[in-house]
């Protein structure tokens, strides 16, 4: 039997996981690349859902806007984006992200751009939290999985009241 992928293997994502929705199910990223940034993965691992079809997509309309719901009650961002980029991973998931202020504030004036612009925007931030972690790993001598564990202890309180929105 071969490793399950990460989304998959969804004992390993319980403690993250705060929605659970018909074909869908989401989780906070630990590290994140931004403060809320979640996940929300297609159920199944028989076969891993890694292909566009009308069966795996049934259901992502609601899956992501309650996602969306429960992300703003929570955290109160400015606004909400959110991507799906298959890269590392090939089971289908989505990034959702909040949108802080302060954060596009800061990055607007770096770059001028007053309006538009969001994709990459999302860009320097995930290649910022990517050489953020990176540093933290080094300097705590930690292994991805060490990191993700002690960012996870640092998530409980959010997951908790994730959860208790969205009634899971």
């Amino acid at each position: 039997m071969t490793d399950l992928c990460p989304f998959c293997a969804v004992d390993k994502l319980e403690p993250r996981i705060f929605y659970d929705g018909g074909n869908w199910f989401a989780f906070l990223a630990a590290p994140g690349n931004t403060r809320g940034h979640a996940i929300l993965a297609a159920k199944g691992n028989d076969p891993c859902p890694n292909t566009l079809t009308s069966e795996v997509l049934v259901g992502l309309d609601r899956a992501l806007a309650d996602v969306i719901r429960v992300l703003r009650d929570h955290y109160q961002p400015k606004d909400m984006a959110f991507a799906s980029l298959r890269a590392k991973e090939p089971h289908f998931h989505c990034h959702i992200l909040p949108v802080w202020t302060e954060e596009e504030r800061q990055w607007r004036h770096q770059t001028g751009h007053e309006e538009g612009h969001l994709l990459e925007f999302l860009g320097l931030q995930e290649q910022n939290a990517s050489n953020e972690h990176q540093a933290e790993r080094e300097d705590k001598g930690w292994t991805e999985e060490e990191q993700r564990t002690a960012h996870q202890v640092a998530l409980g309180l959010d997951i908790q009241g994730l959860r208790s929105i969205a009634r899971f």
